[in-house]
């Protein structure tokens, strides 16, 4: 109750200063079909962070995750809270032309395998790896992620600026999702990433990866005993689903996530097991999108649950 109060308030505190009105759009993470919303979703400008923003940035993420407390983040966007009756879901929306992504917090996620676990959804690519954002709404609907975050600008947007810059969320340094990212790590004791990502089958290189539906991988060059979980998600996902699975860099080169800032960020502290990268062909994506049911049987091998 103290909580939803809370949240509330800091909806009447701040939605004059954001300027906020019942046309906002506040669709978050596949909120709506990806092919439909995506204009309405995007923003057009994007502010990089710099180091001082970034290092409060980071300190608002973290209070945020440690005690469901989403006042400081009110500096850098706006908020609502969403409940479906079974859940509460503490949605947020980065401020106007700043671009830095939109997020849930799930205060009510359902803890699976592991008490200690949380687990981060991740979307960076929402535009240009079509229909992710939707296979991530799929996925939120089993109440297991404590945060879910997506981008709201451009990957390439950077490249039209004069001078250019960074926008894609996977490798721009000191972006949201990097800061966010570590604020997790800091807040679980066992912390799990998951980050979808999409391919172009025709695009690839190998034949391996051409003819691949599913690609693996913990965003590292790893030798196979890292490898043991994303090896049975793989196996889970051809038994049950009959779909091509590979796990990098035990069955193809390409496609492996290694120049990811948030895995990066994991295996600083030591976790090389606890960021998954998730790599979809076109045709699957299309095929995640159109079925919760498969989208979740997807996940359900990914997280070695049946």
């Amino acid at each position: 109750m103290r909580f939803s109060l809370l949240i509330l308030l800091w909806i009447v505190t701040f939605a004059g200063a954001f300027k906020a009105s019942a046309n906002d759009d506040w669709r978050t993470v596949g909120e709506s079909k990806e092919s439909n919303e995506s204009k309405k979703v995007e923003e057009k400008g994007y502010k990089p962070p710099d180091m001082a923003t970034f290092i409060q940035l980071e300190k608002a993420f973290d209070q945020a995750f440690r005690a469901d407390d989403l006042e400081p983040l009110s500096a850098f966007y706006q908020t609502r809270l969403k409940g479906d009756g079974q859940q509460s879901l503490s949605v947020l929306k980065s401020a106007q032309n700043i671009g830095w992504g939109t997020l849930t917090l799930n205060p009510a996620a359902t803890i699976i395998n592991n008490e200690k676990q949380a687990m981060f959804l991740q979307v960076p690519h929402r535009f240009f790896d079509k229909w992710t954002a939707d296979i991530a709404n799929h996925w939120l609907q089993t109440g297991r992620f404590k945060v879910s975050m997506t981008n709201t600008v451009s990957r390439y947007l950077g490249r039209e600026a004069k001078p250019p810059y960074n926008s894609d969320f996977s490798t721009a340094p000191n972006n949201p999702f990097v800061g966010a990212t570590r604020a997790f790590i800091n807040s679980f004791a066992e912390p799990l990433v998951l980050q979808l990502h999409g391919f172009n089958p025709k695009k690839r290189k190998s034949v391996d990866a051409q003819h691949a539906d599913l690609i693996l991988s913990h965003g590292a060059n790893l030798p196979y005993p890292y490898l043991k979980t994303l090896t049975k998600a793989a196996a889970c996902v051809e038994k049950d689903m009959g779909l091509k699975a590979l796990v990098y860099p035990k069955d193809v080169q390409e496609l492996g996530g290694t120049k990811n800032l948030v895995g990066k960020q994991l295996r600083k502290k030591g976790y090389f097991q606890r960021f998954i990268h998730i790599e979809m062909s076109d045709v699957l994506r299309k095929k995640l999108r159109d079925s919760s049911e498969l989208s979740i049987q997807l996940l359900n091998c990914i997280l070695g649950i049946k």
